[in-house]
């Protein structure tokens, strides 16, 4: 039986807004969301913001040499992270096609000058659809006050 990617997305912003600490945003983004997404083989790509600089895609890597190749490993804190978050999305069906980018404030403006040869990231994931945002107080008062005049 087929299941929409659509059904499981409120499911996983909802793990996504429970797990990542100071979580600001969540988006879709790549070939899911410009219509290329090929339902056999590709992946489901989830940009997610924090505004925790603990989570930086920069701090605490861990790098090394394995057979003359260089590579360079995500922080225990990130990979800690996005196990908790696999293990709450192990039910999902498309639980091996989400792609979860964890980014933080500071690791934007990077990515924003980052070309991976489809387009520089940082753009495509602020382009991309709009899944959460989180509102401040400030915010939530104009909406009030704009509702009620």
């Amino acid at each position: 039986m087929y299941i929409p990617v659509e059904d499981e997305l409120p499911k996983l912003v909802n793990v996504l807004i429970n797990r990542i600490p100071s979580l600001l945003e969540i988006r879709l983004f790549g070939s899911y969301f410009d219509g290329n997404w090929n339902k056999d083989r590709s992946d489901i790509d989830i940009f997610s913001l924090t505004a925790e600089e603990y989570y930086s895609f920069r701090r605490d890597n861990r790098t090394g040499n394995s057979c003359g190749f260089y590579y360079i490993e995500e922080s225990l804190q990130r990979k800690n992270l996005r196990d908790i978050v696999k293990n709450d999305i192990s039910a999902f069906i498309y639980r091996d096609r989400f792609h979860i980018h964890i980014v933080s404030r500071e690791d934007l403006p990077i990515l924003k000058r980052t070309n991976e040869g489809r387009g520089f990231i940082g753009v495509n994931m602020k382009k991309g659809r709009l899944l959460y945002k989180k509102t401040s107080c400030f915010d939530k008062l104009i909406q009030y006050f704009s509702e009620i005049s």
